[in-house]
């Protein structure tokens, strides 16, 4: 016997003979982040490295930056980003409204930083 869904149940998406799959927040910000690092190293590799003297070294060299100096600075914004990121999470996880409270609180920062 084919059992066939009626159009009713179809448009209001009572469809309950498939279930419908979704990606977990983990899965979905695992493969943004996969995404993005894989594009960043790639312009790294293609861009970045061909040029290192005169876009990295040589700046470094005419301002007296070491290389632990360098690695200190990338290491802090890496540190502020991943606050950054966490406190967003945060934020839309429990703050109440989640969402939108993100929202409000993002524009009274653009609203205080201009």
């Amino acid at each position: 016997k084919i059992m066939m869904p009626s159009s009713t149940e179809s448009v209001n998406g009572n469809d309950t003979s498939k279930e419908r799959e979704h990606l977990s927040v983990r899965a979905n910000c695992a493969v943004q982040g996969i995404v993005a690092m894989l594009a960043f190293l790639l312009w790294q590799i293609f861009y970045t490295l061909p040029r290192l003297e005169p876009l990295i070294l040589a700046p470094m060299r005419e301002t007296g930056t070491t290389a632990l100096q360098a690695l200190f600075i990338l290491g802090t914004i890496t540190v502020s980003n991943f606050v950054h990121s966490l406190t967003f999470f945060v934020t839309l996880k429990y703050f109440p409204g989640g969402a939108t409270s993100a929202g409000v609180l993002k524009g009274l920062q653009a609203v205080l930083v201009f």
